[in-house]
């Protein structure tokens, strides 16, 4: 099953949580994320700031035009070097 390792899937694996924490042998999604491993973006003003949208397969951010990153917080260079 996803997010399990080990001999016989019987251990957690914190780091299938994608934008999120483990907690308990889950993810606990950060604001705007969720999913069985947190990674369906729900909430553009949450998952992606004030610079960005979901994308259309809720699989990430899709950053307004100057903006860069996984969560549309990096001002390009073109944007910011002028």
């Amino acid at each position: 099953q996803d997010g399990w390792v080990g001999l016989y899937c019987d251990t957690f694996d914190a780091s299938a949580c994608i934008h999120g924490k483990a907690v308990d042998s889950k993810c606990s999604c950060e604001a705007g994320w969720s999913g069985p491993r947190c990674g369906k973006c729900t909430d553009s003003s949450q998952a992606c700031g004030s610079h960005g949208s979901c994308s259309e397969d809720a699989k990430g951010c899709v950053c307004d035009q100057g903006w860069t990153g996984e969560l549309c917080t990096d001002c390009s260079p073109t944007r910011c070097n002028n």
